[in-house]
């Protein structure tokens, strides 16, 4: 037996579908562009999937922009100040995640980051486009998606 839940996103399928039509395109853009793949799979799965999950602080919006960039700004600074080693990574992944502790902007998908810092060797720009526009684009998009039905409210807080 269904749940409401998995009714509710049957019956939003068509809708959702092309939501992330528009979102992929729009990413793949990103993507071309940069020749680039930041944890946008994962992040979507919070914000549109499970319904849940969309009203817990790793799934709001001060949580998915920040998480992106203080993750993707460690992996940065670790990856051009202090070089390209593995306990380089380290120290930036311990940092990013410890840095979203602290700020109260944890985000999980965000921890991959740092990861894609050092194997793509980006640059500075990596942390404007793709990974802050990027962000900013899932969020007004889930914010679009989650807001067409009466009885749920997204986000639950911006700041």
């Amino acid at each position: 037996m269904q749940s409401f839940h998995q009714k509710q996103m049957l019956l939003k399928l068509p809708l959702l579908l092309l939501v992330h039509l528009l979102q992929y395109l729009l990413l793949l853009i990103l993507q071309i562009v940069m020749k680039t793949y930041l944890s946008w799979v994962h992040l979507e799965l919070l914000v549109f999937c499970y319904l849940d999950l969309a009203i817990v602080p790793f799934s709001q919006p001060r949580n998915i922009f920040f998480g992106h960039v203080i993750s993707t700004f460690m992996g940065l600074f670790f990856f051009h100040f202090v070089g390209n080693y593995w306990w380089s990574l380290a120290l930036a992944l311990a940092l990013a995640i410890a840095v979203m502790l602290l700020t109260r902007t944890v985000h999980p998908p965000a921890g991959s980051n740092p990861v894609i810092v050092f194997i793509m060797g980006s640059s500075w720009d990596f942390l404007f486009f793709p990974t802050a526009l990027g962000a900013t684009i899932i969020i007004l998009v889930g914010v679009f998606y989650n807001n067409l039905h009466k009885k749920r409210v997204y986000p639950n807080y911006w700041i």
